[in-house]
C-alpha cells in the first residue's frame, strides 16, 4: 500500500481516474462539475494498492459563490477571504475500510497546511468523519443546515492555523549587589496526537545591562514569524505583532 500526495497535473491518466470513479462512489457530489474542481485542487492524496485507488482526500479551492451559500446557511459568521482550502472528496473503498486510510489521508494533508485556515463539511450522520476532524483539530461551528438535494443534514468544521506560541520575557535577579539582566523566549509548541506537548526554552546570556539584555531577545525575536506564529510578550501577557511592537513592550519593563 503506498501514501501519495500529488498536485492534479502530476497524477497519471489511470490514477486519475480511479480517483474520480472513488469519489463519485459516495453520490454526494454533482459529476458534472466534479472534473473541474478536482483540477483546480490544491492537493490530491490517495493510497494506492499497485493499481487499485484505496483511498482518496482532498484539499479543494472552493468557489466563493461555493463558500458563501456555506458559510451563511450554516450561519457560522465565517468569512470567505479567511478560508482558502477545503477538506474534501474523502473516500475509500469498501474492501479497505477497516484500515483507518482516510483517517491517515487527512491527518497527512492536514500537516502540508498547518499555517492556513481550513473548512469541512460532512453529514450530521457521519460520525466516522466527524471523528477524524476531531482528531485533526477541527472544531464544529454554526449549524445544521440540509444538502442540495434536501435528504439530508450538513455540519461545518473549521481547522484554525496550528501556530507555535513564542512568550517572551523580559527579567532580572539580584545577586548581593549585583543586578543580572536576562531575557528568554519559551516555545510552546501545538500538541501532536498521540505525544504529549513541548516546551523548549532559548534563554539569553545574564547581563549586567538592561539594554544588552534586550539586545538578545530582539536578536531571538527575528527569527520568529510574527505573522504565522503567535508571539506573546508575558509581563503583559499580550500579543504582540511586530518587533517594533516588542521593542515597545520591553521599554516599558521597569527597572
Amino acid at each position: 500500500m503506498e501514501l501519495l500526495i500529488k498536485k492534479y497535473t502530476d497524477l497519471t491518466e489511470v490514477e486519475l481516474k480511479g480517483i474520480t470513479e472513488l469519489i463519485l462512489k459516495g453520490d454526494e457530489v454533482n459529476p458534472i462539475t466534479l472534473p473541474d474542481r478536482l483540477s483546480e485542487a490544491a492537493f490530491i492524496a490517495f493510497f494506492k494498492d499497485k493499481e487499485v485507488i484505496a483511498a482518496t482526500a482532498t484539499i479543494k479551492k472552493p468557489l466563493d459563490s461555493y463558500k458563501t451559500k456555506v458559510f451563511t446557511n450554516s450561519k457560522s459568521n465565517l468569512s470567505i477571504a479567511d478560508y482558502l482550502f477545503e477538506l474534501g472528496y474523502v473516500m475509500v473503498e469498501d474492501k479497505y475500510r477497516e484500515h483507518k486510510l482516510a483517517s491517515r489521508l487527512c491527518r497527512e494533508l492536514c500537516k502540508v497546511f498547518l499555517s492556513h485556515k481550513i473548512f469541512a463539511t460532512t453529514r450530521v450522520d457521519n460520525y466516522a468523519m466527524q471523528s477524524i476532524l476531531n482528531k485533526n483539530y477541527f472544531i464544529e461551528v454554526g449549524v445544521q443546515y440540509p444538502n442540495r438535494e434536501n435528504t439530508n443534514f450538513l455540519k461545518i468544521f473549521i481547522k484554525q492555523k496550528i501556530m507555535d506560541t513564542y512568550h517572551i520575557n523580559l527579567g532580572k535577579a539580584i545577586f548581593g549587589t549585583e543586578t543580572v539582566w536576562s531575557g528568554n523566549i519559551m516555545r510552546m509548541q501545538k500538541p501532536t496526537p498521540g505525544k504529549r506537548n513541548t516546551i523548549s526554552m532559548a534563554e539569553s546570556i545574564g547581563r549586567n545591562s538592561k539594554a544588552l539584555a534586550e539586545g538578545d531577545i530582539i536578536r531571538e525575536a527575528e527569527r520568529l514569524d510574527f505573522e504565522n506564529n503567535e508571539i506573546i510578550f508575558v509581563p503583559t501577557f499580550e500579543r504582540v505583532t511586530s518587533l517594533d511592537s516588542l521593542r515597545e513592550k520591553l521599554q516599558e519593563v521597569i527597572e
